[in-house]
């Protein structure tokens, strides 16, 4: 959610130019951003035995795949409408026809993620978590930081289909109230 709303603060800002001016409240915008979105990416790839992360699941997974079976799975859709479908689905955890995950997809998985937060993590752990005399070489870009955030939301909704036999078509909230609402009036009365 504050993904979202950061960008679409941003377009607020593109779209007005009386208000498209160097400001330290743009800078605190951008490294709130920044620093947020980072740490919680950080968190789900926390390798520490009792964090709870998605690394974390994804590691427990290659270990123990026995403990997802395809009996299991497909009893999760008995009188759904999808039922049908569990076989199908389970493949993608599997392979045609195999009784449990097959490991080595939940690790290729992993390591996508891990190689795709490498860069952006040097970052934070020198820069951000903890100040490193060593610093970094380059820094990470919006992009980097938001294919970060794209591929947790496409392995989240591939590990809730494995584990809950829900298809989720997106992961950010639909926010009920008018958030906007703030930007309709002037901040500080003449």
């Amino acid at each position: 959610m504050h993904r979202y709303i950061f960008w679409e603060v941003s377009k607020i800002i593109q779209a007005n130019p009386k208000i498209q001016s160097p400001s330290l409240f743009y800078s605190l915008l951008k490294n709130t951003y920044i620093t947020d979105m980072a740490i919680g990416i950080r968190r789900q790839l926390d390798p520490h035995p009792h964090a709870i992360s998605l690394a974390n699941l994804l590691r427990e997974l290659v270990k123990y795949p026995k403990v997802l079976t395809r009996k299991w799975f497909v009893s999760l859709y008995k009188g759904s409408v999808a039922e049908a479908w569990a076989d199908r689905d389970f493949d993608k955890f599997a392979g045609k026809g195999r009784p449990y995950i097959d490991p080595t997809l939940v690790e290729k998985d992993l390591r996508r993620l891990e190689k795709l937060w490498q860069p952006t993590g040097k970052y934070v752990d020198r820069r951000i978590a903890h100040l490193d005399k060593k610093g970094v070489k380059t820094l990470p870009t919006f992009k980097d930081l938001d294919d970060c955030m794209d591929l947790l939301e496409e392995l989240l909704k591939k590990y809730v289909l494995l584990l809950e036999a829900v298809g989720l078509m997106k992961v950010t909230p639909t926010i009920q109230d008018d958030w906007k609402k703030v930007f309709r009036v002037a901040w500080i009365p003449k």
